[in-house]
């Protein structure tokens, strides 16, 4: 199991605020958070489709990358990663 904690920069439109990503990652399974305030966030999670298209050997850029795309995809949610990943 691995844990991210990192800074993002969330965007709607001209405005952006900053929160943070929280995301544990399984081999087969992950679960994020997008969190700019107690009253503010979101969670999404995805589980692998088969053994071979586990999470397990993707480097972190292509994992971050890949909770991205699912952010925006799943819950219309739009961040940059605060200094990179």
């Amino acid at each position: 199991m691995l844990e991210y904690d990192l800074p993002i920069a969330v965007k709607n439109g001209k405005c952006v605020w900053p929160g943070r990503l929280k995301v544990v990652r399984l081999p087969n399974r992950w679960y994020a958070a997008v969190w700019v305030s107690p009253k503010l966030y979101a969670s999404f999670d995805q589980t692998a489709m088969s053994p071979k298209k586990s999470f397990r050997n993707m480097s972190d850029k292509d994992f971050l990358d890949r909770v991205q795309l699912v952010a925006h995809w799943v819950n219309g949610i739009e961040f940059e990663f605060e200094g990179g990943i």
